[in-house]
């Protein structure tokens, strides 16, 4: 593999000093011969005399016309961008062009990492020990290896190696997923339903999903590339798929991805509250859009919402029963209003459990919050880079920001809440976030048959 040096050196060092060009590009050269990478390049700059911003930019431009992927080597990640966030933009951005970067400064392993616990808060980076950080660097490096670390994919197990091997028989049920949505043309839903017919099940034993397929799709361990703590590693074990194959798998699915819109979705009341009552799995809220023609040649445009047994619609298992979503919402409201009016007792302890609710977060803190959390989990390794990106696109966009927004309780509405369950009229003037809030108070779960509903309160 063919790997270009990137670091800012010190022109005012002395020779000899570890931060001179000449003891920085060695150090480079060291690390590729030792890895058997021919260093090609290198990419130096004075420090103090450099925007970050436009080394980057000059290191991609040398990437994005080349036709074969790049390691980069970095000294210090830090070095990625004025600040530990345009680090990460640089590193994300690097990643999207096939480079593979890793850090060749001694105690410094992973680049995600660093820039992470520079961004981190102080007291969550002083609860790093010394061992946590051994055993992290330790893993780090078996992953550079292309060593399994955690539970393999379904379709291979750790070999002697410990490296990934296939497993013969889940290697067959792979390719016939790829064959049933390439060849057969069948949908995510359709391959779930022949899958779970012909007895198949996945590494835990259990019925297959559209999420499970979706993920296999789309891992690129199928084609012998191994991935871990931003590391990617080609033809690191022995592929189940074809390339080409997998490349077609991808095109297809890019192409039938629907384009998000930009406009906040409708959010459903209920999510995470109503289950089904044969099954016991979750009702999750389905939007449909259709549009037609009327019989003058109008086109006509129409939004449908409802809820739908998660088992009905990710494992085509569970029998098929459907609630308009303005239905079940209504309903389940109409019920809490009812057992409240029963017992008028339990209104008061509720609205005084609002009035001393701690205050909530600003939005500005809670997307900080959400924008560490998500690094963290791709410097763990539990994110992939590419997902990292899209995740932080969303929550860089507008909407994101205004949805934060929305999500703040104004202070001393609890009670206005809490009483308005009572009034219907007063209770459909309150907006979707509020209703939500209440509605998860108070209710701590929602069984939904074809016809009717059994709603059951939080104790106390």
């Amino acid at each position: 593999m063919r790997a270009i040096a990137y670091f800012l050196y010190d022109p005012q060092a002395p020779r000899g000093d570890p931060a001179t060009r000449a003891r920085m590009e060695g150090a480079a050269r060291r690390f590729c011969d030792a890895g058997r990478y021919t260093l090609e390049r290198a990419f130096a700059y004075p420090l103090g005399q450099t925007d970050p911003a436009q080394a980057v930019d000059a290191l991609c431009l040398f990437l994005e016309a080349q036709k074969t992927p790049f390691l980069v080597t970095v000294a210090n990640p830090l070095h990625l961008g004025k600040t530990p966030e345009q680090g990460v933009e640089s590193l994300l951005r690097l990643d999207s062009l096939g480079a593979r970067m890793v850090c060749i400064q001694e105690g410094r392993q992973d680049p995600l990492r660093e820039l992470y616990d520079a961004m981190a808060p102080a007291q969550e980076a002083g609860q790093t020990s010394d061992r946590a950080k051994h055993i992290r660097d330790a893993m780090y490096r078996k992953a550079a290896r292309g060593e399994g670390l955690g539970r393999p994919p379904y379709g291979y197990h750790l070999g002697p190696s410990g490296k990934l091997e296939e497993v013969p028989e889940q290697g067959q049920v792979v390719r016939l997923i790829f064959h049933l949505y390439l060849e057969q043309g069948l949908g995510l839903r359709n391959i779930v339903r022949e899958l779970n017919n012909q007895g198949h099940r996945t590494l835990r034993g259990q019925n297959w999903s559209m999420v499970s397929i979706r993920d296999i799709l789309r891992n690129s361990a199928y084609v012998g590339t191994y991935r871990r703590f931003g590391l990617r590693l080609p033809r690191s074990h022995p592929p189940i798929v074809d390339r080409e194959v997998f490349r077609r798998a991808q095109d297809l699915l890019e192409s039938r991805t629907p384009r998000r819109r930009q406009a906040s979705p409708q959010p459903f009341l209920l999510s995470g509250l109503a289950v089904c009552s044969q099954c016991g799995n979750h009702m999750i809220g389905v939007t449909r859009r259709q549009s037609w023609r009327n019989k003058d040649g109008q086109r006509m445009h129409g939004v449908y919402r409802y809820y739908q047994c998660q088992s009905r619609t990710n494992q085509s298992v569970c029998q098929y029963h459907t609630w308009r979503a303005s239905a079940l919402e209504e309903a389940v409201a109409a019920e809490l209003r009812r057992q409240i009016t029963a017992k008028p007792e339990l209104l008061r302890p509720s609205a005084e459990g609002l009035r001393q609710a701690p205050p909530a977060t600003t939005a500005h803190e809670a997307h900080r919050e959400q924008y560490l959390a998500h690094v963290k989990q791709a410097a763990e390794g539990v994110m992939t880079l590419s997902r990292l990106r899209e995740v932080l696109a969303k929550l860089q966009s507008p909407a994101a920001g205004k949805g934060a927004a929305q999500e703040q309780a104004p202070a001393g509405e609890g009670a206005a809440a809490g009483e308005a369950l009572l009034d219907e009229a007063r209770w459909q003037s309150l907006d979707d976030a509020r209703k939500r809030q209440e509605l998860a108070r108070w209710i701590d779960h929602i069984a939904v048959g074809d016809k009717d509903i059994y709603v059951t309160l939080k104790a106390g």
